[in-house]
């Protein structure tokens, strides 16, 4: 649940990591997805025409579409998740999550910039 919440951040504070706009970014990761759907897991190719009919990445700067996507998480899970009070744990625990998410983001993005330099050297 976390890892959704940090997207949640980020979709929700996007302009302040990138000067692309996010819906044009998710719009052209769907496209680079779509190229290469056939070499990914099942389970992406199951989901994945959802996830771009919905704009799922987009989407989760808002509470719908967060509730939209534990809800589908939870009816996937074989035992009592309690993802469909995600949401309102995020709710009542905002600037909680809020503060850790912008500790930890910058945090990789430094880390992330030193791999790739490391990488392209």
């Amino acid at each position: 649940m976390c890892d959704i919440y940090f997207d949640h951040f980020l979709a929700l504070y996007w302009e302040d990591y990138s000067i692309e706009p996010l819906l044009s970014y998710t719009e052209r990761i769907y496209s680079i997805i779509k190229e290469e759907l056939d070499g990914l897991p099942e389970e992406v190719k199951y989901f994945f025409p959802s996830m771009m009919k919905h704009n799922w990445l987009y989407n989760y700067k808002n509470f719908n579409g967060l509730e939209r996507t534990f809800d589908g998480m939870s009816r996937r899970t074989q035992f009592s998740s309690n993802m469909d009070k995600a949401v309102e744990v995020l709710k009542e625990e905002h600037y909680f999550f809020e503060g850790i998410f912008r500790q930890f983001f910058p945090l990789l993005m430094e880390y992330s910039s030193k791999e790739r330099n490391v990488l392209e050297q």
